[in-house]
């Protein structure tokens, strides 16, 4: 346990000790205080996490001959998978319906803001989203970035690093940590994540994006809302959750 963890009024009677798990601490017997600088450092070691991550995943998989043949080898494959083809000859209604998707999802993420009157959290969440977005668009228009052969149409394609579509869908998951109630976070993040996932699988599917651009997308969003939840933490915005 850290230094400033404290038993609170209430708290547990067994007292702490080393080993204890940060959870025990933050339900049974850690202040506000401790428990506000205990999500500060982790959200900020996220971003900082994210952002190393971010670097090391475009020197591998962008700038490496390895990582271009890796990505090369995902767009080959793809293509020659005829199950995944028929899927998308037959279903042409999955783009738009993706793209519709990805509309109820901004939505849904500022009505359960709105509605439950946190717009300070709502402006954040979509601040959240809106950096992600200029961050990949700058990353697209500036990163130097390779092509690979499109051999359907034996014409050179420009690789979107890092997918947009897959950087809406989970800043919106991400953003709903900061709207959605604290007993209905786990389930309703858990499952706008699974939705984000499948988002980024179906760019990949439909050659839109390599896999290399849809883990870029994750670690953009993941370093945006940690950097903004570390923000957050710090001008003493967090909690403990109820028991």
């Amino acid at each position: 346990m850290a230094s400033y963890d404290r038993l609170r009024a209430g708290g547990s009677p067994r007292p702490l000790e080393t080993g204890d798990t940060w959870w025990y601490a933050a339900v049974a017997g850690e202040t506000a205080g401790s428990f506000r600088t205990r999500v500060r450092t982790r959200t900020r070691r996220a971003c900082l996490g994210a952002v190393l991550l971010l670097t090391v995943v475009y020197a591998g998989l962008v700038l490496t001959a390895t990582g271009r043949r890796w990505g090369d080898a995902a767009v080959t494959g793809r293509r020659a998978d005829s199950a995944a083809a028929t899927v998308l000859r037959e279903h042409p209604s999955l783009a738009g319906l993706t793209t519709l998707s990805l509309i109820v999802g901004c939505v849904l993420l500022l009505a359960v803001g709105l509605i439950r009157k946190r717009y300070v959290l709502t402006g954040a969440a979509a601040g959240a989203v809106v950096t992600a977005l200029a961050v990949t668009g700058l990353l697209q228009r500036y990163a130097p970035r390779p092509r690979f052969a499109d051999t359907a149409a034996g014409a050179l394609v420009p690789s979107g690093f890092p997918s947009a579509q897959t950087t809406l869908a989970l800043g919106i998951a991400l953003g709903l940590v900061l709207v959605v109630p604290y007993r209905q976070r786990a389930l309703v993040v858990g499952a706008a994540t699974l939705w984000a996932t499948a988002v980024g699988a179906y760019t990949i599917a439909a050659g839109q994006h390599r896999p290399g651009d849809v883990i870029a997308a994750a670690l953009v969003v993941l370093a945006v809302v940690s950097g903004l939840l570390a923000v957050i933490a710090r001008k003493g915005k967090v909690r403990p959750g109820p028991r």
